[in-house]
C-alpha cells in the first residue's frame, strides 16, 4: 500500500512538472477551468435572485451542499484522465504494455496524467463552500466540520468509481460510454440543489444507484440542522458517505472483471 501510494505520487509529480514547463499556457487554462465551473455557481446566484428559495434553502444554504459536491468531484477528475484514456489505450494496444508492467492497471491510469489545471473545481467549490459556511445559521463544531470532511471522501470514492466504470465499459465498447459522462457531470449538477425538489425517479438513480446525493445531502442536511423530509435517524446522515465506498467497492469488480475480459488487439 505504501510503495503504491509512493509510486503514484511520483507519477504525479513528473505530470506536474510536465504541466508547468509551459506556465502561461497553464495558468490560461487553470484560469479558464476555474472561470467556467464558477460560472455554475453563479447561475445558481441569478436563480436565488428571482426564487429567494428552492425547497426550503436558502443560497448559503446550497451553497455549502455545492461545495462540498464540486470539491469531491474535482479532486478525483484531476486524475481520471487516464481512466478517459482507456479506450483508446485498447483499440491501440498499448493497455498490453500496461498489464504487462509490475502494478496494477488502475494505478497506472491514475497517475498517467494528473491534471493540475482542472484544480480551478477545487478552489471554486472551496471557495464557495466557505462564503456558504459564513452565511448559514448553523454552528460550525467539530461535528459539523467531520461530517463535510465524510461527505467530501464519500463523494470522492463515488466519482472515482465512475470513472473505474468508464474506464471498464470502454473493454466492452472500445468507446467512452455517453452515458457514463451524463451520469458524472449530470449527477454533479444535480446533486448541487437539494435531492427532495427532484421527482421521485430521479431521486432512486442519485441517492440508491449512483449515489453522489446520498453522500453529500444527509450530511450537509445534519450540519444545517435542517429537518429531513425522508425522515431518516441522525445515525443514517453520518453513515451515509459509507454508500460511496459501497459504490466505488462495485466498481473494483466491475472493473476487475473487465480486465479479465480484455483479449489484447493480437498484434
Amino acid at each position: 500500500m505504501v510503495s503504491a501510494l509512493s509510486l503514484y505520487l511520483r507519477l504525479s509529480w513528473h505530470s506536474i512538472r510536465a504541466q508547468m514547463a509551459y506556465r502561461a499556457s497553464f495558468v490560461a487554462l487553470a484560469f479558464g477551468n476555474f472561470l467556467v465551473t464558477l460560472a455554475s455557481f453563479i447561475a445558481t446566484w441569478l436563480l436565488f435572485r428571482r426564487f429567494h428559495g428552492i425547497g426550503g434553502w436558502s443560497l448559503a444554504e446550497v451553497a455549502v451542499l455545492y461545495g462540498v459536491v464540486n470539491i469531491s468531484m474535482g479532486l478525483p477528475d484531476m486524475s481520471s484522465s487516464g481512466f478517459e484514456q482507456c479506450g483508446a489505450l485498447a483499440r491501440r494496444g498499448d493497455f498490453d504494455r500496461i498489464l504487462l508492467r509490475p502494478r496494477g492497471a488502475a494505478l497506472q491510469l491514475l497517475g498517467r496524467e494528473f491534471s493540475l489545471r482542472r484544480a480551478g473545481r477545487v478552489v471554486q467549490g472551496l471557495l464557495v463552500l466557505t462564503w456558504g459556511l459564513a452565511h448559514v445559521n448553523a454552528p460550525l463544531d467539530a461535528r459539523a466540520i467531520g461530517l463535510l470532511f465524510l461527505a467530501i471522501c464519500g463523494g470522492i470514492c463515488v466519482f472515482l468509481g465512475l470513472g473505474l466504470l468508464h474506464a471498464a465499459c470502454s473493454f466492452w465498447t472500445l468507446q467512452g460510454l455517453e452515458l457514463m459522462v451524463i451520469l458524472t457531470f449530470g449527477g454533479a449538477e444535480t446533486s448541487e440543489f437539494p435531492v427532495h425538489i427532484y421527482d421521485r425517479w430521479l431521486q432512486r438513480v442519485f441517492l440508491v444507484f449512483v449515489p453522489i446525493a446520498t453522500v453529500s445531502y444527509f450530511p450537509v442536511l445534519s450540519v444545517l440542522r435542517k429537518p429531513d423530509v425522508f425522515q431518516l435517524p441522525q445515525a443514517a446522515h453520518a453513515l451515509a458517505p459509507l454508500a460511496g465506498l459501497a459504490f466505488l467497492l462495485v466498481a473494483v469488480f466491475i472493473w476487475r472483471l473487465a480486465i479479465r475480459r480484455y483479449a489484447s488487439t493480437g498484434s
